[in-house]
């Protein structure tokens, strides 16, 4: 049977969840061919990984969390959302954007925190613009990330997809890379698909 989650899909311009605008999650979809699931979190470390990280998560990507600690999408299937050039002033290559995985917060072994390794080690550092955190990977250099900067742009989902592979070094990433995706966590759950052109 499905666990049916309920997760608010609105913020206010402080970053505040509104209130009356939630709507029923299902966490538990199989049509987007996923490969593998890790555990729930714990209210403990997802606040642990928040202080860790100076930020506090939107309510309803705390919910994908208590339901499921990352997970990764099969290779052979690849699955798609769809984005837009909202934020971006170059055009666009393609109207989709694939997605590999979305990140653990902990080492599914040992327990260790993690996401903020991710975040701030060799190979991730600065990917993305500030007041951004990334929450997963799509194919090469891009990253699925949602905006913590307080204002109305709070707990919004982008894609991060740089022109050209980058490489520490390089010119410290703008806001021109981010592709708008959806307006909550909970809304870009449910613009996941599978590509049907694989």
């Amino acid at each position: 049977m499905a666990v049916v989650l309920s997760a608010l899909i609105g913020c206010s311009n402080d970053g505040a969840a509104l209130k009356g605008t939630a709507r029923m999650v299902d966490y538990n979809r199989t049509d987007a061919v996923i490969h593998e699931k890790g555990q729930p979190c714990s209210e403990d470390q997802i606040g642990a990984i928040e202080t860790l990280m100076r930020v506090h998560f939107p309510d309803d990507y705390r919910e994908f969390l208590k339901h499921c600690n990352g997970l990764t999408f099969d290779d052979d299937h690849p699955v798609r959302i769809k984005i837009s050039d909202e934020l971006s002033r170059k055009e666009l290559d393609s109207t989709f954007g694939h997605l590999s995985a979305l990140w653990a917060i902990t080492d599914h072994d040992t327990g260790e925190l993690r996401l903020h390794q991710r975040q701030n080690g060799y190979e991730y550092n600065r990917r993305v613009p500030s007041g951004f955190v990334a929450i997963g990977n799509g194919f090469s250099s891009a990253r699925l990330c949602i905006c913590m900067n307080k204002g109305s742009d709070y707990g919004k989902v982008y894609y991060w997809e740089p022109a050209e592979d980058w490489e520490m070094g390089d010119i410290l990433p703008s806001s021109e890379d981010l592709r708008f995706v959806a307006n909550s966590f909970a809304e870009f759950w449910q613009l996941i698909e599978a590509d049907p052109e694989w």
